[in-house]
């Protein structure tokens, strides 16, 4: 990975380069270059081979790029609300929360637009590879046929997610067809099959030299994935083949469920874990591109935790779906911030952090100066006079007790300022008492465009490195995972069994669910307590924040119908299971076709 790594810097710091020929008036300018002089050797041809899967780090696989928005966003466990007069951005957050998005929205055309101009790398490689003879540059690490079948895997990646977001897309396989015509939905999931199973033979097995690309066991990953969701692309289940897929990963014997649940996602994740199996690499200078705590973090996460980078208090665990982790599950309480934040001592080994709770992190909005709490609900504190001071006399809240918040009260308690403020509005009040909040009654309202400043937990899924003078992180970004397969055939074998579960299904989730939870409390699925709707939500728990969330709702039936979340009713509209297709991508090329959610959308 490292060499990976490694690569992606030679490609970026030769595109810096690419402005500055332009000074040298003695070159010789060129018409055209032509593949078979541009490649000298086995170096310049994995140099250009790393290209499309550049723009797969940087625009398309990746924490808030495009497609990360559509399929997150746009769901149950993640949202970006307004906060005061901060996250509003045009209202694009707030329309794909509640289902208002329109045919123009920037965040699907960029999509298209990215996962496009991936395509586009890919076919132009493979026309020039068709031409070259690699044996006679040198080349030994990899053959031809290896090359060919990863851009050939790496399309059916990007073609896949198109299929998925916008249903009947246009397929072209050369750098020279004009306005290419949209095909059937049904079409492009035939295409993506043929490609992946096409080119799975020529894929290396070599795990660890595969890191960052596309491996035999990736593609097997997309095609596993592909096929559990081919009823809602084609009308046609494919369970059998899904099963199948599944198989020749676990068969190969080369990953296994990691120990911890936050290996997949540590900083040293290309080696640490043996559970990944197709990530995206990630690098703070050349790829800084997964800026995971940056965009969860409260402003005052930044000097609390000693970054030297800001924190911009954007997405949220969407209020209501923290509450759904059991208190012993360590996803919830290990991999969140909840409740009082305080300043960082240090970041133990098992992900925890050690706080110094003499130092409450401080609001600086609406709760300027007051000790800041990550909450769902209102949290309400009683302030008496004490004499020349104040005391908190209680707090009303369904989740934190007063000793929960006992640093909170002494924080409080002993501030000249807060205690000058307290008095003021207690006179204010009668001089008896005063009851202030210190967050807001998120779950009975409609809050999305007018959120607070401490609004829900903030996920630390990713390993966080408090060494970092970046804020994107070394943690190469997690697509497909041997946990994720484990769910996958878990749930292809209970659609088989008539949405029953059976021993093996609950054994699959079992061994990913069981590392999760502190010791002996940890009780097990049985066929009787694992249904369909608690799969979805322990799926939910297990996969938060990974990129598909939207994907699973669907298959569930459950994105526009029969399941509500904190701002979004659902609607009943089945044309909102997919994305319409951009109206200005419409009016460039008249050879596309509008899909159904383009008849109901208007263009503003």
């Amino acid at each position: 990975m490292k060499k990976m790594k490694r690569i992606i810097s030679i490609i970026m710091t030769a595109c810096l380069f690419v402005t500055w020929s332009c000074t040298d008036l003695d070159e010789t300018i060129y018409r055209e270059i032509i593949a078979e002089n541009y490649y000298q050797n086995e170096d310049e041809i994995r140099a250009a081979m790393m290209r499309p899967f550049v723009q797969n780090t940087q625009s398309i696989s990746g924490f808030l790029k495009n497609v990360w928005i559509l399929q997150e966003l746009s769901a149950d466990i993640v949202c970006f609300p307004q906060k005061g007069p901060h996250g509003y951005d045009g209202g694009d957050w707030i329309r794909f929360h509640r289902r208002e998005y329109t045919t123009d929205e920037r965040r699907c055309y960029n999509s298209w637009d990215q996962l496009y101009a991936g395509i586009g790398y890919v076919n132009s490689l493979l026309a020039d590879f068709e031409k070259l003879d690699f044996a006679a540059l040198g080349v030994t690490s990899f053959t031809k046929e290896q090359s060919v079948a990863e851009l050939r895997s790496l399309r059916a990646y990007f073609y896949w997610i198109l299929l998925d977001l916008f249903g009947n897309v246009p397929i072209t396989t050369t750098i020279t067809e004009n306005s290419p015509a949209s095909k059937p939905r049904s079409e492009v999931f035939a295409f993506v099959e043929q490609e992946l199973t096409e080119s799975i033979p020529y894929l290396s097995e070599d795990v660890v030299k595969s890191q960052g690309r596309i491996s035999k066991w990736g593609a097997y990953a997309i095609l596993a994935y592909l096929y559990l969701n081919a009823e809602v692309y084609t009308g046609t289940p494919q369970l059998t083949k899904c099963i199948a897929a599944c198989d020749a990963i676990n068969a190969s014997g080369k990953f296994s469920i990691d120990t911890e649940w936050y290996t997949p996602f540590c900083k040293a994740n290309e080696t640490a874990s043996r559970e990944n199996i197709f990530t995206a690499a990630c690098d703070p200078i050349y790829a800084p591109d997964n800026t995971w705590f940056q965009r969860f973090g409260h402003y005052s996460h930044q000097g609390g935790f000693g970054f030297k980078y800001a924190t911009w208090n954007s997405t949220v665990t969407t209020p209501g779906f923290y509450s759904k982790f059991d208190p012993t599950d360590k996803r919830g309480y290990v991999g969140h911030l909840y409740g009082p934040q305080y300043k960082v001592n240090k970041y133990n080994p098992d992900h925890s952090f050690d706080f110094d709770k003499s130092k409450p992190l401080l609001g600086t909005e609406e709760f300027k100066g007051f000790p800041l709490i990550m909450a769902e609900r209102e949290v309400i504190l009683k302030a008496v006079t004490d004499g020349p001071g104040i005391k908190v006399e209680s707090v009303s809240h369904p989740e934190f007790t007063e000793e929960d918040l006992a640093p909170v009260f002494t924080f409080i308690e002993t501030d000249p300022t807060l205690i000058a403020t307290l008095q003021n509005l207690i006179s204010i009040n009668g001089g008896v008492e005063y009851e202030f909040k210190l967050s807001e009654d998120y779950l009975g309202e409609r809050n999305m465009d007018r959120g607070a400043e401490n609004i829900g937990a903030r996920s630390v899924k990713y390993e966080i490195d408090f060494d970092a003078t970046t804020a994107g992180l070394t943690n190469d970004w997690v697509i497909f995972r041997l946990s994720r397969i484990n769910f996958i055939k878990a749930e292809a074998l209970m659609r088989q069994n008539g949405n029953v579960a059976t021993d093996e299904v609950c054994d699959l989730i079992n061994a990913v669910k069981e590392r999760s939870y502190d010791e002996g409390t940890f009780i097990p699925y049985t066929p009787a307590t694992l249904t369909m709707d608690e799969l979805l939500l322990e799926m939910g728990r297990e996969f938060a924040y990974e990129g598909w969330r939207r994907v699973d709702l669907v298959r569930f039936d459950k994105f526009v119908k029969d399941y509500e979340w904190w701002d979004y009713t659902p609607n009943g509209k089945e044309y909102d299971n997919i994305f319409p297709i951009p109206h200005r991508r419409l009016n460039n090329n008249p050879n596309l076709t509008p899909n159904e959610a383009n008849a109901h959308r208007s263009a503003t």
